[in-house]
């Protein structure tokens, strides 16, 4: 006879029940509860502070993609730069 997952469980449950005692167990659950919440809670705050790093950088980016299309002329004045094309030689 040999015993099954659900007969470990139960003989399990019925171990932590005899040795902890009712109140100690809802004691357990509260302080698990809690730190699963803290856990997600952080999770959320790096998820956030990983998505506003995204953003600055898609800014400086783009910011420096600006400044990288503009030159300042001798008077101090920025003006867009051109950019040349080649003449389409097909035929």
């Amino acid at each position: 006879m040999s015993l099954g997952f659900t007969e470990i469980v139960i003989i399990g449950i019925a171990a932590v029940v005899l040795l902890f005692g009712g109140k100690k167990i809802t004691e357990l659950s509260k302080a698990a509860g809690r730190a699963t919440g803290e856990y997600k809670k952080a999770r959320r705050d790096i998820d956030r502070e990983l998505a506003n790093d995204d953003v600055a950088a898609a800014v400086d980016s783009d910011a420096a993609t600006k400044a990288a299309a503009t030159s300042v002329t001798p008077t101090g004045q920025t003006k867009p730069t051109e950019t040349t094309e080649s003449p389409n030689t097909s035929k």
